[in-house]
């Protein structure tokens, strides 16, 4: 396999250097965002058992109601 030595220039028009380069910002963002709030559920472990909490009386009233049907 040969590597490709043209530049990122050579290779795209301006519009579509622009748009390359959003794009990859865009997911360098959202995935900075997806960590930063793992890191805060993890710094405060309270957060996390009440968020553990509260899916779990969720997923009980759901189930309930699931029976109710049934």
């Amino acid at each position: 396999m040969t590597e490709d030595k043209t530049s990122f220039s050579q290779k795209y028009t301006p519009e579509e250097q622009i748009t390359r380069i959003a794009t990859m910002l865009e997911a360098s963002y959202k995935q900075d965002a997806g960590w930063f709030i793992v890191d805060e559920i993890e710094k405060n472990s309270k957060l996390l058992k009440i968020l553990i909490i509260v899916c779990c009386i969720i997923a009980f009233i759901l189930l309930a109601i699931v029976n109710k049907l049934y």
